[in-house]
């Protein structure tokens, strides 16, 4: 359906500037009511999750539509709406006193945006939404220069990482009992939820990666030296990796986690195999 097709379109244009500014305290909440994103899918089927958060968002996406598809200038009403939208959040994040705080918020908002925003002005299909992502994803780079988001489908998420476990530093936070949550295996997720898989082949490093490291955590846990070889992973490269995530340099970790996955697969999955 065309902006032009819209059932709303004749509707009375003088009321456009009170219901856009409804619209720009309706659209934060897109974000801000999704707790702990990666939380439930840890517990249940992204599927069940994102059919959840439409329905309980739709009511915003049809008020959405229908005042881009009424506009007489669309593209300048994506650019205030998106414009309110992120200083919102910018705003939102500035009450926070401390850095870590804030750091993980922006982290659960980037979450947010990837997991289900995004996916969710997409798979509608419509042109005002898309139009919308579009917009939203170059004003948040520009204000939050330090993420790399991608505009991300519903079928891509599906497919992908969510359903898979962060092997290595699962196995190596267990042995020196932090658990399975813990905060450096947190940390981690979120760097390969929101910057590897939207950097360029990310996806293709994160397949790359399950299809050898269930692997090679087996064959580390039959060797009786077990706990001491997943110290050492701690030691030489997990530490700097989250040293590195810390400190905003997301390339740089990149290149120490993939010398540890070259490492362990030299020395334990071909022996394995």
């Amino acid at each position: 359906m065309s902006l032009e097709e819209a059932p709303w379109k004749d509707m009375d244009q003088k009321e456009e500037p009170e219901r856009a500014g409804r619209l720009k305290k309706e659209l934060p909440s897109l974000l801000s009511k999704v707790e702990n994103p990666l939380e439930g899918l840890q517990k249940k089927e992204y599927q069940e999750e994102f059919a959840r958060y439409m329905k309980g968002h739709v009511q915003t996406f049809l008020d959405l539509e229908r005042e881009l598809g009424q506009s007489g200038d669309p593209d300048a009403l994506v650019a205030e709406l998106t414009d309110s939208f992120v200083q919102s959040v910018s705003e939102d994040l500035k009450k926070e006193p401390k850095s870590r705080r804030r750091e993980a918020r922006l982290t659960d908002y980037n979450l947010t945006l990837v997991l289900y925003v995004f996916p969710a002005l997409l798979e509608r299909g419509t042109p005002s939404g898309k139009a919308f992502a579009e917009a939203l994803l170059q004003k948040w780079k520009e204000r939050f220069p330090r993420t790399n988001l991608h505009l991300t489908t519903y079928e891509e998420i599906e497919a992908g990482f969510h359903k898979r476990r962060c092997y290595i530093t699962t196995a190596v936070c267990l042995s020196l009992q932090k658990g399975d949550d813990c905060e450096e295996l947190r940390l981690l997720r979120n760097y390969r939820d929101t910057y590897l898989a939207n950097a360029p082949d990310g996806m293709q490093v994160i397949r790359e990666y399950y299809d050898v490291a269930p692997t090679i955590v087996k064959h580390i846990d039959h060797k009786a030296a077990s706990e001491q070889i997943y110290q050492d992973i701690y030691d030489g490269y997990l530490k700097q990796c989250i040293h590195l995530i810390q400190e905003g340099k997301m390339e740089e970790c990149r290149k120490v986690y993939a010398t540890m996955v070259y490492d362990l697969k030299a020395q334990y999955f071909i022996e394995a195999t």
